[in-house]
């Protein structure tokens, strides 16, 4: 996110290469300082253990491209453990924000693992459709049974709320019940 907000993602991707700012001595050097500063941004970001194997690197596009071969791996088995996760996790003894910010973490991190379509075809808008009816499906399902009335409310709503709006009820009845306790 840093190097796409600063304008430098194109020193990791490729898009700004050395060979494109050779001819003029003056842009070759903004490349170099530019290509410096990226490097640097880089090596910092690493563990103190893996600085070691970049220092020498005079190109952060080389140096991105070996940390993504070796560490952005995406395999069925953390896809697994955070589908596991996602499906065992529950309100408990939690407030509601805080399950539904925990369940939001979950479902961010689990995003930026699958490629999803990024078309704008009738198929994706009905596979969003459905993702978003299953992420109001697990928040309601994890949910305390003493929002079990509350449930079956936004369950029997036509059309079915979004997730935003099903926490807002759910939050409202929350904090109803947080305030009916303390004026007792």
């Amino acid at each position: 996110m840093s190097l796409l907000v600063k304008n430098k993602l194109g020193f990791t991707d490729g898009t700004y290469t050395r060979e494109q700012y050779e001819k003029d001595i003056f842009r070759l050097l903004q490349w170099e300082r530019c290509n410096a500063i990226v490097q640097s941004w880089i090596r910092s970001s690493v563990a103190p253990e893996l600085r070691r194997g970049i220092v020498y690197s005079s190109d952060a596009q080389k140096v991105w491209k070996s940390m993504k071969d070796r560490f952005d791996k995406v395999n069925g088995t953390k896809i697994y453990h955070m589908n596991k996760e996602m499906s065992s996790l529950t309100q408990g003894i939690s407030s509601i924000s805080v399950y539904f910010s925990r369940l939001n973490d979950l479902w961010d991190e689990f995003e930026s693992l699958i490629l999803f379509p990024g078309c704008d075809c009738e198929k994706s808008r009905q596979l969003v459709v459905f993702l978003h009816q299953q992420k109001l499906m697990k928040f309601l399902m994890g949910l305390n049974e003493i929002y079990a009335p509350q449930r079956s409310q936004i369950l029997m709503m036509h059309p079915t709320p979004t997730l935003d709006q099903a926490y807002s009820m759910i939050i409202q009845e929350e904090s109803q019940r947080m305030s009916s306790g303390s004026a007792t």
